[in-house]
């Protein structure tokens, strides 16, 4: 909740922006920590929807990728 927050914060400001992708890449990698796949699930639909430049990056493949395959 806490990255959540900070990378929140971040999308505020045009020259911090690009940082936010990284806070949100850990984030979902902490759901998936906690086996929570569906709260990963969701919450990297919430973070593409707060950020649309993290569509199609390495870091989204990869947690989508966990995530497929974790269901």
């Amino acid at each position: 909740q806490i990255l959540e927050n900070v990378a929140d914060r971040y999308m505020q400001n045009k020259l911090t922006a690009p940082s936010a992708k990284e806070l949100y890449f850990k984030a979902v990698l902490l759901f998936l920590a906690n086996d929570d796949g569906i709260g990963a699930d969701q919450a990297l639909k919430r973070y593409l929807n707060n950020d649309p430049t993290f569509f199609q990056t390495r870091q989204q493949k990869f947690v989508q990728a966990i995530i497929t395959s974790v269901k």
